[in-house]
């Protein structure tokens, strides 16, 4: 039964890529040419359905984490076959940098959709590691199901975050969108003040108090 479901919706995908003759992204309309493209990106918004679904559960369970690599993965392949189609664009072809120029903005949308998903999923690991954080101040401890936290791997991780927030702001093609580029923005400056506060409190914890404080009025 169930390689008959995916049979047919394997079926259903390859009907659906002659509807799918472009995309839209920071105001740019962009044909999808290639249908090994095409197909795959439809698989990926499959499985980000799925993910969807998953919205409020804990980006460290298991099934979280195997839908998430495996949308990476579709991600991967499409910029994959994006990026050998630019490679193979002839210079001597008509047209040939208009050409290359809408295949590497539909890089920049194949990656940003990535980050979507990427940014998503840190920023709620952010706030699961800051309420396991919070409770351990509070006296709790860890409930053993997982080792304690330290202000450090907070900070870690808004690391990554913000190079996350910087990446999509910096996508070749985002520049025009002002909604996207405040948006991004908005969240690179809250999350690096947030960012300051845990660099703040690794540095009490080594009993650097006056690097604290200086790291606390800079924030």
């Amino acid at each position: 039964l169930q390689s008959k479901l995916q049979v047919v919706l394997e079926e259903e995908r390859l009907k659906n890529t002659a509807t799918l003759s472009r995309v839209e992204w920071c105001g740019h309309h962009i044909p999808v040419d290639n249908d090994k493209v095409r197909l795959v990106i439809l698989h990926a918004k499959d499985v980000a359905a799925n993910l969807e679904q998953l919205a409020e559960a804990d980006p460290e369970f298991e099934e979280y984490e195997d839908v998430y690599f495996d949308l990476m993965a579709r991600y991967d392949d499409a910029q994959q076959l994006v990026e050998r189609d630019i490679a193979n664009v002839s210079k001597v072809t008509l047209k040939a940098d208009e050409v290359k120029l809408q295949m590497e903005l539909l890089r920049s949308f194949i990656k940003s959709s990535k980050l979507v998903h990427t940014i998503r999923k840190n920023s709620a690991l952010i706030e699961v590691y800051t309420g396991r954080w919070r409770k351990q101040q509070q006296g709790f401890g860890s409930d053993g199901s997982a080792r304690p936290v330290r202000a450090t791997d907070i900070v870690k991780l808004h690391d990554t975050l913000l190079q996350n927030l910087t990446d999509a702001l910096n996508l070749q093609g985002a520049d025009g969108d002002m909604q996207y580029q405040s948006r991004h923005k908005f969240k690179l400056g809250a999350f690096s003040a947030a960012r300051c506060l845990y660099v703040a409190e690794a540095l009490f914890a080594r009993n650097q108090f006056a690097e604290a404080c200086a790291v606390y009025e800079r924030g």
